[in-house]
């Protein structure tokens, strides 16, 4: 049995309520962060799920009209719930909102607001004692509306178990704050890199300095691993190995990366190769079994299958679709 098959991918689905007038920036950024994320997750998928009052279309402030995959009220199998709007929503009919976050919150589902949004947990009674962002122009009647703390200095924050963002430019930092929750350190830097971002906020003393602004990495002995696995490539190191040259034993290997990585070490070791495999592919001339060898792999069959695992490509497929005009010499850049 092929780890493929070996393997039971955990599928989450995160909601996105929507309310006319929403900013379609916000909306984006949520999105964005869960495809980054998809992406570098192996055991995981977060579905996002536009949600609406009704079936039709929602309307965003600047015109753009995003359909709906689901109604409120309508199940509560969600791991995260995220309102957005406007000032219009405050107003807004919120029809079966309020109970249907209350009821999904009871059995699970984490509760999130963006811009406005947050006003509407605050009026369905989900919030707890804070702290919470919200719009600037609307802290002073929201302070005295609701009796919950509002934090000052931050764009967005996280509560006990409700994450808000006071606008668009914020709800990146909550999602990275959120997974960083969920999945550990290394795997929210390495989102934020994926979206640009800077990894500064990741990094905690006592990682090696190259390592810890890179891939934000929190415990110097893994550091000492990840290291030894970008050096090792080629002929991939047994985990007895690794933990061996990092001076600590299996058991703290495996728990160090599911708590700062969120994958066994053996997935992330195979991830870091195929990332390096895949940049090979794009930019030397080296044929499918040569790039195999360089990153461990035996056999190109095998190598095919794992890589299309990851990619949803073959590397052939990939090799036929990319431009040949790339200079060979190109410097690689990794993970």
């Amino acid at each position: 049995m092929n780890d493929a098959a070996a393997r039971s991918v955990r599928h989450h689905r995160v909601g996105l309520v929507l309310f006319d007038g929403f900013d379609l920036r916000g909306y984006a950024n949520l999105a964005e962060c869960l495809a980054v994320l998809n992406a570098r997750l192996v055991d995981d998928f977060y579905e996002c799920i536009p949600i609406g009052s009704a079936w039709s279309p929602v309307k965003a402030r600047c015109g753009t009209k995003i359909s709906v995959k689901a109604r409120v009220g309508e199940g509560i199998d969600y791991r995260l719930i995220l309102v957005l709007g406007e000032r219009n929503a405050i107003s807004a009919e919120t029809g079966a909102l309020p109970e249907w976050l209350r009821r999904a919150q009871r059995f699970g589902s984490e509760l999130g607001g963006v811009g406005y949004g947050t006003w509407l947990l605050a009026q369905s009674g989900v919030l707890d004692d804070g702290p919470v962002t919200v719009p600037p122009d609307s802290r002073e009647s929201f302070r005295e509306t609701f009796s919950v703390t509002l934090e000052a200095a931050q764009s967005s924050c996280s509560g006990k178990g409700i994450i808000t963002a006071a606008g668009s430019s914020g709800a990146t930092d909550m999602m990275l704050a959120w997974l960083r929750r969920r999945h550990g350190d290394l795997l929210a830097a390495l989102a934020a890199k994926d979206l640009g971002l800077t990894v500064e906020d990741f990094a905690l003393p006592g990682a090696a300095p190259e390592v810890a602004q890179r891939l934000g990495l929190t415990h110097p002995a893994l550091t000492a691993c990840i290291e030894l696995m970008e050096r090792n490539v080629e002929t991939p190191l047994s985990k007895a190995a690794l933990a061996k040259a990092s001076k600590i034993s299996l058991r703290q290997l495996e728990r160090l990366f599911h708590q700062h990585v969120g994958m066994p070490p053996k997935v992330f070791y195979r991830h870091l190769r195929l990332k390096k495999a895949h940049q090979l592919l794009l930019h030397t001339p080296l044929s499918v079994m040569e790039v195999a060898l360089a990153t461990g792999f035996q056999s190109a069959g095998h190598f095919s299958r794992v890589y299309k695992e990851a990619f949803g490509s073959s590397p052939s497929q990939l090799r036929r679709t990319i431009s040949t005009r790339e200079d060979p010499r190109a410097l690689i850049a990794l993970v």
